[in-house]
């Protein structure tokens, strides 16, 4: 099975966002890693996602492919409002799905709502609606999730969830039921169980299952997590409940690595072997960052010497402005996402700008490294359809 997840959220304070992921998976029969997809994200000024280009990767061709398009819009408070997923048909982008938020006074989520793209129709249909509910300290306690009904034209119940907090808000149990239409009732379906350290880290999560037959909850999986000294996360540990030794067993190993701000920039994820007793290969995946809100230092960026990139994306041609500003060296690097250089450039010094051919390029991402006079690194993204 392949196991691999993505930042899709649309900003967060605490963290740098991401520009770029890209994700792996293992082959063990070649035991070599393969391309699976490319997420390139574009901000703006204040670091609030606009887009999310994805590509999945083309063995057939060896190059990334766009696949989709992911559109964010936001209220004026900055509350995400609308996610648009479009995919890609070979000449235009065509509608898929939507998402829709509403918050609450307090500025918490209360309403998400998932319509389909009917093409026959050309509008917009329901497809599920997630209510969420909050007590008088604004913790969340509950979610319940309904899908819609073209024969009735109503909403039907899916399944809810029911949260137990903690004084600081963080969830003790989550009860997992799912509705059963016949008989018009709830059924316990998951029970998850929250244990926490000193610092509110979550440091083990056990899942149990409900037994119709016995009416007992009973052990099924439990993930244990393992902090730096900066509070990253930096592994968890997926067990399984084996019901005939009556013991947990190895399941998925997940390795994160972080850059000096606390962003991720890589994962790991690899499942047990038994029958080797031995970890092996899964997926994985590299975060780039470029849209960066500063804390309290303002480093120099690119963008502070003026210097941009149009039009972004390119299909041949990216003019790179550089308004004047000079570098020590003439040539520009080019590298793709693997750290691989994909091309050099030549400019004259004291241009105000240069041309970047891109047509030999395969569709993706790239960044430009570039070198100030004092000998700072700086990159620039560039995307190539």
């Amino acid at each position: 099975m392949l196991f691999f997840s993505i930042l899709m959220i649309a900003r967060s304070d605490a963290q740098p966002q991401a520009d770029t992921a890209f994700f792996r998976a293992w082959d063990s029969s070649t035991q070599l890693w393969n391309n699976v997809s490319l997420h390139v994200n574009s901000y703006d000024a204040n670091c609030y996602r606009q887009t999310t280009h994805i590509y999945n990767w083309d063995n057939n061709f060896g190059n990334w492919s766009l696949a989709a398009l992911i559109s964010y819009s936001y209220n004026v408070s900055q509350q995400l409002t609308i996610q648009l997923t479009q995919s890609w048909s070979g000449s235009s982008f065509t509608n898929l799905n939507r998402i829709n938020y509403s918050y609450s006074a307090s500025g918490r989520p209360a309403l998400i709502l998932t319509e389909s793209w009917d093409a026959n129709s050309q509008t917009w249909v329901n497809q599920l609606k997630n209510t969420l509910a909050y007590d008088a300290n604004d913790f969340l306690i509950s979610s319940l999730s309904e899908s819609w009904s073209i024969l009735t034209s109503a909403w039907i119940n899916l399944s809810r969830r029911t949260y137990t907090n903690n004084s600081s808000g963080l969830p003790l149990s989550i009860l997992y039921e799912t509705w059963q239409q016949a008989n018009s009732v709830w059924n316990n379906n998951l029970l998850v169980s929250n244990t926490y350290n000193a610092q509110n880290q979550l440091t083990e999560s056990l899942t149990e299952i409900w037994d119709l037959n016995s009416s007992v909850w009973i052990n099924t999986s439990r993930n244990i997590y393992t902090y730096d000294a900066s509070g990253n996360l930096v592994l968890v540990m997926t067990e399984a409940w084996d019901a005939a030794s009556q013991s947990w067993l190895n399941n998925l190993k997940s390795e994160y690595q972080y850059n000096q701000d606390g962003s991720i920039n890589y994962y790991l994820i690899q499942t047990w072997d038994a029958s080797l007793s031995a970890w092996e290969n899964n997926s994985d995946g590299y975060y780039h960052y470029s849209c960066i809100l500063p804390l309290s230092v303002s480093l120099p960026s690119v963008n502070q010497y003026d210097i941009t990139a149009y039009p972004v994306p390119a299909v041949e041609e990216v003019t790179v402005q550089l308004n004047g500003f000079d570098f020590p060296t003439q040539q520009f690097i080019l590298m793709d996402m693997a750290g691989r250089e994909a091309g050099n450039y030549n400019y004259q010094t004291g241009a105000d700008f240069v041309k970047l051919n891109l047509s030999p390029l395969a569709p993706g991402a790239y960044f430009l490294k570039l070198t100030d006079s004092n000998q700072n690194p700086k990159t620039l993204k560039l995307i190539k359809h």
